[in-house]
Parts: C-alpha cells; structure tokens; sequence
C-alpha cells in the first residue's frame, strides 16, 4: 500500500527540488548533507564521494585515466595538480571546489 502526500507534503518536496535544480544550474554542490558532513568532519572527499557514487577505486581509475595507485594515494591524503582535480570532478560529477 502506497502512502499518500498530503497537499502541503507535495508542495514542500516540489519547492525543495526546484531549488536543487537551480543550485545544480549554478554549479553549486547538490550532494545530500550526509556526504558534505562526512566532508567536513575530515573524511576525504574524493573517498567520500566516490563511495557515494557506488564507484570502485578500479572504476574510477578507468573513468579518469588515473592509476589505481594515484587514487588510492589521493584518497590518503597526496595532493593533486588541478588537470587531476577536473578529471576526477568530471568522473564523480561533482564541482573541483567539492573535492579540493
């Protein structure tokens, strides 16, 4: 049995997906907030998302071109030159800011 939205429910979800759309449109971050607090309690953000995105670092590396070691390295904490930022901002469909 399906439970129904009530009128105020419906319009509460819809105001809530136009406003994701747009933040997207803009380029703003739309992960869920469980990701961002994972983020920004010091969990690494390419990890992060990518686990999120159901991804294998193996898939990711094909996704992007970058060795599986590069990103096992990324995800420990090695820096990264920004031609690598946008390649794996591409991949996880994120913004560079999101996992820089």
């Amino acid at each position: 049995m399906e439970a129904a939205l009530d009128e105020d429910e419906y319009k509460s979800l819809e105001e809530r997906v136009c406003r994701l759309e747009a933040l997207s449109q803009q380029g703003a971050s739309v992960l869920p907030d469980t990701v961002l607090d994972e983020i920004k309690s010091g969990e690494n953000p390419v990890r992060v998302v990518r686990r999120y995105r159901l991804l294998t670092q193996r898939e990711l590396s094909e996704l992007t071109g970058l060795g599986e070691n590069h990103i096992s390295n990324i995800e420990n904490g090695a820096q990264f030159s920004l031609r690598t930022a946008k390649k794996l901002a591409a991949a996880l469909e994120v913004k560079i800011d999101d996992i820089a």
